[in-house]
């Protein structure tokens, strides 16, 4: 996987799309134009996505279906629900400069703060100290 920017960028999506999904919330990836994909722990909607799938939907496999959705665009939104399908906010993500800056705005609420957490103190840890093995 491409520059140590990218790394960064994708482990800090990773562990935001992972959170989500431990708190039981839907996980939207919209690229600007159209929502790509969406998951939860029991469900998923893909461009690609084959009617009678009839492998079960892991927590990976999940987080998988909007990872390779990620960098279509040079910006895309995450956008999140929870278990009663209550819109909880958005990250908006930006590419191609540091990497640890990938979170470029979010909805400021306690819940997208609770969430975001492992993130923001992944994105601080690469931010003062670039890891060289990401």
């Amino acid at each position: 996987m491409g520059s140590a920017e990218q790394r960064m960028e994708y482990a800090i999506i990773k562990t935001i799309i992972e959170d989500a999904l431990d708190y039981g919330y839907m996980v939207t990836h919209h690229n600007g134009e159209y929502a790509t994909a969406m998951v939860s722990a029991n469900q998923h909607y893909s461009r690609d996505r084959i009617e009678d799938d009839p492998e079960p939907l892991t927590k990976e496999r999940a987080t998988n279906i909007i990872l390779k959705e990620l960098h279509s665009t040079d910006e895309e939104r995450l956008i999140f629900h929870d278990t009663t399908g209550q819109r909880l906010g958005f990250v908006l993500l930006v590419y191609g400069n540091d990497g640890w800056d990938v979170i470029a705005d979010h909805t400021d609420s306690p819940e997208m703060d609770e969430l975001l957490a492992g993130a923001f103190e992944l994105a601080d840890s690469y931010a003062f100290h670039i890891p060289q093995n990401v």
